[in-house]
């Protein structure tokens, strides 16, 4: 992977009060941090990328995500509605688009894309 060519910033710091120099053994201590961190920051920059691209394939509204969420747990319409205080046939409605916008044809081809995109968050 290369690390230039990923958007954002992973900063491993300290404030030293009073002297202008910090002692090497903290230096030590935040050089390891920053070994250790670094994988972990590329492996979350590449989710969040993947996540947003996701998201930009998906052109759908706030409360169209809320529903294809709980629809992907398994809720029924009438438990989605109950849940968001709407009425079942907005829920209907707006299960219908969630469909549609993603390409699939059932809650259960929604569930199974939906836990792919929950890997990337």
């Amino acid at each position: 992977m290369d690390i230039a060519r990923l958007d954002g910033v992973l900063y491993v710091g300290m404030a030293v009060r009073g002297s202008p120099r910090a002692p090497a053994r903290d230096l030590a201590v935040l050089r390891a941090l920053r070994r250790h961190l670094a994988p972990l920051a590329v492996d979350q920059l590449v989710r969040n990328r993947e996540q947003m691209a996701l998201r930009a394939s998906w052109s759908l509204t706030p409360r169209e995500w809320e529903v294809a969420r709980l629809a992907a747990q398994g809720l029924s319409n009438r438990r989605i509605a109950d849940r968001l205080f709407v009425g079942v046939d907005t829920v209907k409605k707006h299960v219908s688009r969630v469909l549609d916008e993603t390409g699939r044809t059932s809650r259960a081809q929604l569930a199974a894309r939906w836990r792919e995109w929950e890997r990337f968050r």
